[in-house]
């Protein structure tokens, strides 16, 4: 006999919930509540090309309120959002798909917020259950292994019990998930600072084939060489080539802001005032790109990544001082026009970071500086690339 119509709007992108009052035979008012499925704001244009575009995707937010320790002045158009909202997650998934993006990767360092994000929260989305979008797992080393210092020693049995252990938990949960992405038939698991391993490396083609597992690593950095020896001095240090030969997929995207590029100065008297010129940082990327994708000589997949921009400057983390990558859509267009040359002619996957990590500067995602002028940037790239 009542109805009543909420719409909860979020920079487009729709819920309704309708609910009406009726009553029944003996005269009882009742409630009945029905929630309409998400309505997309932008088409999925994602699946019209042939290039799987993997986005690194942050289920952090919300966790111990960290928007108060966020000190920038670019804000997510969203407001201040948590991770474990349902609609929010399908509000980045259409923004995201809606400009090329097939691929969520999702950081995994336990049982933890995150995990309780993508578990409870992320997979119960409406756009996931549709298949709008696939997801992968980025396995945190840092947050998992034993520290070697430096490194992780796989020759450690703690560390090979951990590793079982947690692609055990990660099998169970999520690989067999319809929306999990594969190749082939084999669940992609990056491995985030795997350049790390040393000692009996082989136990990582042992994971990989007991878990039939398509692993990537990170041991394309520009200033890594597949002849380097690590750790050095070390009885049970391994050539960097050696190692990486044991996964199935190598790219630069971990370690490109770390120690490798300070303290080796390649961009020695740059300042954070001033970024670093695009110029220069994609010859930076070059020495690595050429180097490391004449290493996989069709016996890996090289996977280029793009940088969206890099700064320590509101992070609670690293070195304020330490020099910047600068973030803005013209030189993102730049940089992902450079690594679209590098793509692996039969598995053309391209690694971007991030889609929404603020503290870093590093984003993708609609903000109160650019509006959606990065995910534009990478829609036109695409669009271009694909004539």
């Amino acid at each position: 006999e009542k109805f009543s119509v909420q719409i909860k709007d979020i920079v487009g992108g729709r819920e309704y919930k309708i609910v009406a009052l009726v009553r029944d035979l003996a005269g009882n008012e009742r409630t009945a509540e029905v929630k309409t499925p998400y309505i997309r704001q932008f088409e999925n244009i994602a699946k019209k090309d042939n290039i799987t575009v993997s986005v690194l995707y942050l289920l952090w937010w919300g966790k111990g309120d960290n928007w108060k320790s966020y000190k920038g002045d670019v804000f997510p158009l969203l407001g201040n959002y948590s991770s474990k909202d349902i609609l929010i997650i399908n509000k980045h998934i259409d923004w995201a798909t809606g400009h090329g993006i097939d691929l969520f990767l999702i950081q995994w360092s336990g049982k933890d917020y995150q995990d309780e994000a993508l578990k409870y929260y992320f997979l119960n989305a409406d756009l996931v259950k549709r298949g709008n979008i696939k997801f992968a797992i980025l396995y945190e080393t840092i947050w998992r292994l034993k520290n070697s210092n430096p490194g992780w020693n796989l020759s450690d049995s703690e560390n090979v019990k951990i590793l079982n252990s947690d692609i055990s938990y990660l099998a169970e949960n999520y690989f067999s998930h319809p929306s999990y992405f594969r190749v082939g038939n084999r669940p992609l698991l990056y491995i985030y600072e795997s350049k790390g391993f040393f000692g009996d490396v082989s136990q990582i083609r042992i994971l990989k084939e007991r878990h039939n597992l398509f692993l990537v690593s990170d041991h394309a950095h520009p200033l890594a060489d597949p002849e380097t020896i690590f750790p050095q001095n070390n009885p049970l240090a391994v050539r960097w080539g050696d190692a990486a030969g044991q996964f199935d997929a190598i790219m630069p995207a971990a370690g490109l802001y770390d120690g490798f590029l300070w303290y080796r100065n390649y961009f020695k008297g740059s300042q954070v005032e001033n970024p670093v010129d695009n110029r220069n940082w994609l010859e930076f990327k070059k020495i690595g790109n050429e180097k490391w994708s004449n290493f996989c000589d069709n016996k890996l997949v090289f996977i280029p990544s793009v940088t969206t921009g890099i700064s320590y400057r509101y992070a609670p983390w690293g070195n304020p001082e330490w020099p910047r990558i600068e973030r803005n859509p013209q030189q993102f267009k730049e940089r992902l026009e450079f690594e679209l040359k590098y793509l692996d002619k039969n598995y053309r996957i391209l690694f971007i970071t991030e889609f929404n990590n603020f503290f870093e500067e590093a984003l993708v995602e609609p903000d109160s500086k650019y509006g959606f002028g990065m995910l534009l940037a990478l829609k036109e790239v695409l669009e271009k690339y694909n004539i």
